[in-house]
């Protein structure tokens, strides 16, 4: 069985925090502030971070932290996996803003297709920033 290289920490949790954090500030800030409202790229600074956020959260949990083995060198199986994770959050989102009355059906299609494209672009860079991770790692290790 594969086994992830050698870490020298947990890889990306360190990342999944700090994101969630700075994604916990932004949107409080832009909540308190009515930054959402009046600066239209808060809304999405936010679905990129959150984007990146889930993706990081599920390659952890499906990947790197032993929960669930995955072949976590076939680059093909992180990007379905960190993307369909990316997704479903970011749909379950949009549904639960849509539950809430916080958007119109019909006059924010646009701005929700737009806030799935930033969610997945975010989780898109999740991905790559593990792969060039695992990359790097490898390289030091001698592997």
């Amino acid at each position: 069985m594969n086994s992830l290289p050698t870490f020298r920490r947990n890889p990306l949790l360190l990342e999944f925090l700090l994101v969630g954090v700075l994604l916990v500030l932004a949107h409080y800030a832009a909540s308190r502030l009515g930054l959402y409202y009046a600066v239209a790229a808060t809304d999405i600074v936010t679905h990129f971070l959150g984007g990146v956020w889930v993706s990081l959260g599920a390659i952890l949990f499906f990947f790197t932290a032993g929960v669930v083995r995955l072949p976590w060198r076939d680059a093909r199986v992180v990007a379905v996996v960190s993307l369909v994770a990316t997704l479903a959050v970011g749909l379950g989102w949009e549904v639960y803003e849509l539950m809430a009355g916080l958007a119109d059906p019909v006059q924010d299609r646009v701005d929700t297709l737009a806030d799935l494209a930033f969610d997945l672009a975010g989780g898109l860079a999740a991905f790559w920033y593990f792969r060039a991770a695992v990359s790097a790692d490898e390289t030091h290790a001698g592997l």
